[in-house]
């Protein structure tokens, strides 16, 4: 592959002839990651403020019934069949956050007073399943 310098220090590879230009390489600093600044528990509501100053609001119920684990949402063959999915249908109503845990940059695993802990919720997906108050 031919190399160029497309700005100084920045190496691009050079398209073949008679071929379209490959498309741009996204890298780490191309996506802007926003961190979580503080979670505090209030009532049956974890409130959540951002690191760019927004604020999301989750119903402690619905967050544990929207949980990722495989546990809750359906653990998957190679293809595409259910294997498990022991909460699926079930009523979390007086389920509450107990406590949470960082999981590096870029998730928190929520405990829950019914002994659930399992689901690692991303920050992209808090931001998708916040309650609108």
């Amino acid at each position: 592959m031919d190399w160029e310098e497309s700005r100084p220090g920045i190496l691009t590879s050079k398209p073949l002839r008679g071929c379209s230009p490959p498309p741009p390489v996204l890298t780490v600093a191309s996506f802007e990651m926003t961190g979580i600044q503080d979670i505090q528990l209030i009532g049956d509501l974890v409130a959540i403020r951002w690191a760019d100053a927004g604020e999301t609001y989750h119903r402690m119920d619905r967050l544990r019934s929207l949980s990722p684990s495989a546990e809750t949402s359906g653990e998957r063959d190679l293809l595409g069949s259910e294997l498990v999915a022991t909460d699926k249908h079930r009523d979390f109503s007086g389920v509450t956050v107990i406590g949470w845990n960082a999981v590096g940059n870029y998730a928190i695993q929520f405990r829950f007073s019914d002994g659930h802990n399992t689901g690692l919720y991303s920050y992209e997906y808090l931001r998708e399943i916040a309650d609108e108050i």
